[in-house]
């Protein structure tokens, strides 16, 4: 549905931000039910650093070239426990080529949304 590559950041405990790496991102949507579309990120080795469902009061706003919002991410951060910060949103910053690749990805989450 859409690939951009982009840069996956996550706010910490301590009010920094903290890099997963940079990916493939892309913006599918099930073929098959009403199932939400979600967010997938993956690095050049395949590995999975993102992988988020829209949900239908997700907010998105934009900043410079990163789109920011609360996701639940499914892939746990290296060296966490899976019990820590399990099914909280995190505050996340998906950084892309341009402010217009920003305001086109923020414009299709927002159609493609719950």
């Amino acid at each position: 549905m859409y690939e951009a590559k982009c840069k996956v950041l996550f706010k910490t405990k301590e009010g920094g931000w903290s890099e997963r790496g940079v990916g493939n991102l892309q913006l599918r949507r099930s073929t098959q039910g009403p199932r939400a579309a979600r967010l997938l990120v993956r690095n050049d080795t395949g590995k999975l650093t993102l992988n988020a469902s829209l949900y239908p009061t997700l907010k998105v706003s934009v900043k410079s070239k990163g789109l920011l919002m609360n996701l639940l991410n499914g892939v746990q951060p290296e060296g966490q426990a899976a019990a820590e910060g399990a099914n909280q949103p995190v505050l996340t910053m998906l950084r892309v080529k341009s402010e217009a690749e920003a305001d086109k990805l923020k414009a299709l989450i927002e159609a493609q949304r719950g």
